[in-house]
């Protein structure tokens, strides 16, 4: 029996070899959808802090980068607010399922593509679970949406 969860464990770690550390640093006081958008050449150029990514939302939550979309394996992710001196502040993550936890947060984490393709993302929600679980939340997204076609010219 030992054996035989050694060859699963084995297998599950061996298929999990692409391992990325990031950072997303979010302006203070920021609620709404936050949406990274990847391989975006020419617009705001890869940063790295050791062997993290670092990934700096700007004001309207959208941020193009120009990190390659990876797609597979694991990502350790840490989310901070930071304020105009650069001050961190972290935010932790919660599921929608934690029924304890109502207060301020990243909820969701959704991976997908915009356009025929063409717009690779990572979308979050920052927040409260009662915001994010607003049936208005849809216009909202709509709105995001129409924002992402203005920004980058592609069309979904």
């Amino acid at each position: 029996m030992k054996s035989v969860l050694a060859v699963i464990l084995l297998f599950a770690f061996s298929s999990c070899r692409n391992i990325t550390y990031e950072t997303i640093l979010i302006p203070k006081g920021y609620t709404g959808d936050v949406i990274i958008i990847f391989n975006q050449k020419g617009k705001v150029k890869r940063k790295f802090e050791g062997k993290h990514k670092v990934y700096e939302i700007p004001k309207d939550g959208i941020l193009l980068t120009e990190f390659k979309d990876e797609g597979k394996g694991f990502a350790y992710v840490d989310y901070f607010y930071v304020d105009s001196h650069g001050h961190r502040t972290k935010l932790d993550k919660y599921s929608i399922r934690n029924h304890e936890h109502e207060g301020l947060g990243v909820y969701g984490g959704t991976i997908g593509v915009l356009g025929n393709n063409e717009l690779p993302y990572y979308l979050f929600y920052v927040g409260n679970k009662r915001d994010y679980l607003n049936e208005d939340k849809l216009q909202g997204q709509n709105e995001l949406y129409n924002k992402i076609k203005l920004k980058t010219g592609v069309d979904f």
